[in-house]
C-alpha cells in the first residue's frame, strides 16, 4: 500500500528570518548598523518593526539619525505619541 504524506510547507526564507530577528531585537540596533544597510533593507527592517508594533520613540530616533534621509523624513511625519498606550 502507498502512504501519502502531506507536503511540507516551504522553508522560511533567510531574508524573512533575518528581518524577524532584527525586528525582535530592535532596541539593540545602533544607528551605525542602520547606516550600513541599503535604504531598501533599512525600510524593510523598519516595516517589520512597525508590523510587530514595536516602534518606540528611541528606535525611531535611530532611524531618523541614520543616513537614510527618505526614511527619516517619513518618520518625522508620524505622531509617535499617538501610538503609545496611556491606559494602565
Amino acid at each position: 500500500s502507498v502512504v501519502f504524506r502531506p507536503a511540507r510547507p516551504p522553508p522560511r526564507s533567510l531574508r524573512d528570518s533575518c528581518l524577524d530577528v532584527l525586528s525582535a531585537h530592535a532596541n539593540d540596533i545602533p544607528t551605525d548598523a542602520i547606516d550600513a544597510l541599503e535604504e531598501t533593507a533599512a525600510a524593510d527592517v523598519l516595516r517589520w518593526i512597525m508590523s510587530k508594533q514595536k516602534l518606540t520613540t528611541a528606535i525611531a530616533r535611530r532611524f531618523i539619525r541614520s543616513r537614510h534621509k527618505d526614511l527619516a523624513d517619513a518618520l518625522k511625519e508620524l505622531d509617535l505619541v499617538a501610538g503609545v498606550s496611556t491606559y494602565g
